[in-house]
């Protein structure tokens, strides 16, 4: 009975350690500035994008260079995840080829810029929305059809 007390409080131990160096790791690749990784290149002119039941359809035009990872709460719960990534690109690279009376928008009850999100009224998948002011579209990685060769540079609301 008392080795197994033993091992028990032993493991608890090193349970509470292992998490410990979990969250210090967490916490330093969240910490910002974020240092950013190499980034990749293709030649890529025109990425496309669309919902998970089509309906919704996009084109975007390269070069593509930023993509960050947004960890505000609306993204949060939006994605299910702890963080969205999204592609900006100036509106002039940004178009909608079918499907855009389908795009649903939201605003957060206070309205702040950066408190939005659009998505397909069919199928719920995240779709692009404007900045405020109409200068840059905001495009979820995921609904990409292609790699773009970035990578992520920032994670930005992190404290939201």
């Amino acid at each position: 009975a008392g080795r197994r007390r033993l091992r028990r409080a032993c493991q608890g131990a090193e349970q509470r350690m292992w998490d410990g160096e979990l969250i210090e790791l967490l916490l330093a690749a969240l910490a910002e500035p974020h240092v950013p990784e190499s980034v990749l290149h293709r030649n890529i002119e025109v990425a496309h994008g669309n919902c998970r039941c089509g309906e919704v359809r996009y084109e975007i035009d390269g070069p593509f260079d930023v993509m960050a990872n947004c960890h505000c709460s609306l993204c949060r719960a939006r994605q299910g995840l702890t963080q969205a990534s999204q592609v900006t690109v100036p509106m002039g690279r940004f178009r909608w080829i079918a499907g855009r009376e389908r795009v649903t928008h939201y605003t957060a009850r206070s309205g702040q810029a950066g408190e939005q999100c659009s998505f397909c009224s069919r199928c719920g998948s995240p779709m692009p929305f404007l900045d405020a002011g109409g200068d840059r579209a905001y495009c979820p990685a995921e609904s990409l059809q292609q790699d773009l060769g970035i990578r992520p540079r920032s994670h930005v609301f992190v404290r939201s």
